[in-house]
């Protein structure tokens, strides 16, 4: 009795994956980005530099709304144009450094991004070097082309603009629960509380919602 043959590079029958049929697929881990640790950290300058002008920008943009409301409770309501004065040009100095920074931040985030993206395409295609003809006779040359165009390119998105919006979000959060203590103890606790109360069971529901979309 002849056994089938296997094709090359197609999924076992009953799985487009290449998943076994019942095998639970690989959660989500950030494990594998510690190994972009090493080509970040050759341009620690670069990336020390984008970290305190990302600092600077969302801690002014902090500052603005502060400085607004001051406006309006000291100047407008008060009637007093000295007060007025002096806060508008403060939040016009603030939006200048806010704009600067940013600017920089923008900078520098591009450079760090770019940096790392030619490093890691010059380690990968070193390994390639190193491997011998087995591997190639085994892989396609147009699946490895691609994974240096496309799958190091969408790297340099995570090194870049992606790291620096999560690190942007984090100093923002941050410092607007810190703005809201200072302002109203009760009703940044009342938010505090509220707020996690309605999104826990939503991201529960949004989870379930997709367990079924899968299974239908």
């Amino acid at each position: 009795m002849r056994t089938p043959r296997t094709i090359r590079g197609r999924a076992p029958k009953g799985s487009a994956t290449g998943v076994a049929p019942g095998a639970k697929p690989a959660g989500y881990s950030l494990q594998p980005l510690r190994r972009l640790l090493p080509f970040i950290l050759r341009y620690r300058w670069r990336f020390g530099l984008m970290v305190l002008f990302l600092v600077v920008s969302s801690v002014s943009s902090l500052i603005i709304p502060s400085f607004a409301g001051s406006l309006i409770d000291q100047g407008f309501s008060a009637r007093n144009i000295d007060m007025v004065s002096a806060y508008g040009w403060a939040i016009i100095g603030v939006a200048a450094l806010m704009a600067i920074a940013t600017g920089f931040r923008f900078y520098f985030v591009s450079v760090l991004g770019e940096r790392v993206l030619t490093d890691i395409r010059r380690a990968v295609f070193d390994h390639l070097m190193t491997l011998d003809s087995t591997f190639f006779d085994t892989h396609r040359v147009g699946e490895l082309t691609s994974r240096l165009n496309g799958d190091v390119a969408t790297i340099r998105g995570a090194v870049g603009f992606t790291l620096a919006s999560a690190m942007r979000g984090v100093v923002t959060l941050l410092g607007s629960v810190t703005l809201m203590f200072l302002t109203s103890p009760y009703l940044a606790i009342a938010v505090v509380i509220i707020v996690p109360a309605l999104t826990i069971p939503i991201i529960m529901i949004g989870r379930r919602l997709r367990q079924m979309s899968r299974k239908a």
